[in-house]
């Protein structure tokens, strides 16, 4: 399972305010105004910190394209804690919840990062190979939260048409353009390549890469 954490840019300002914690996971993709979608669920986390939420997803897909989805925002930072376990459907996050050491960690440390973010897997503190995984997904998630908040709005608009399924003369006639016009977007927002820097992310945060070593 993937534990996706989230915490306000500015507790101080924002503490207690539970309505705007739960406000970035409905804008977020694939996420309704439940904050909740398949094997999703959220919870709010105030044991620790203030102004966190907690979602544990399956998909580390998905649970990635959430942390970028919050980052973009800049208003959130955003931390990923793999764990092999499997909680209790039946009891909701508080039966898998991450560690309260464990989150204020993840946290501060994506808080002090350029790109808004941090990844911790289970087992890595005492294994150096999963340690050297988990550096290199981390760093690799951190470049990927400073390109988005770089990546201007109207290279994300032509990049979500063409993730979606559209060719970039669909594309170019949705967005009232040129097909030269979307093409120049997608390419000077690194877009083809921060999906594919997502994708490895996503497999190496995967509980499938972490089980065994060769």
């Amino acid at each position: 399972m993937i534990h996706v954490l989230l915490r306000t840019a500015d507790p101080a300002r924002d503490r207690g305010d539970v309505s705007r914690l739960c406000a970035v996971l409905a804008a977020a993709d694939n996420l309704d105004h439940a904050g909740e979608r398949g094997p999703a669920r959220f919870t709010v986390r105030d044991d620790v910190l203030p102004c966190v939420v907690e979602g544990l997803l399956e998909d580390p897909v998905e649970a990635v394209g959430l942390v970028l989805a919050v980052i973009r925002t800049g208003a959130w930072v955003a931390g990923l804690v793999a764990s092999t376990g499997a909680p209790d459907p039946d009891r909701g996050v508080g039966a898998g919840e991450v560690e309260a050491a464990v989150l204020e960690r993840v946290l501060h440390r994506a808080a002090a990062s350029t790109g808004r973010c941090a990844l911790e897997l289970d087992g890595a503190a005492g294994d150096a190979s999963a340690r050297r995984r988990q550096d290199a997904a981390e760093a690799a998630l951190q470049l990927l939260g400073v390109l988005e908040q770089r990546r201007s709005e109207p290279q994300q608009e032509a990049g979500r048409l063409v993730e979606s399924g559209a060719s970039q003369r669909e594309a170019a006639a949705a967005l009232e353009v040129t097909q030269q016009a979307v093409h120049a977007r997608l390419r000077n927002g690194l877009w083809h390549e921060t999906r594919s820097l997502a994708a490895a992310v996503a497999a190496l945060v995967a509980p499938s890469s972490r089980t065994t070593d060769p």
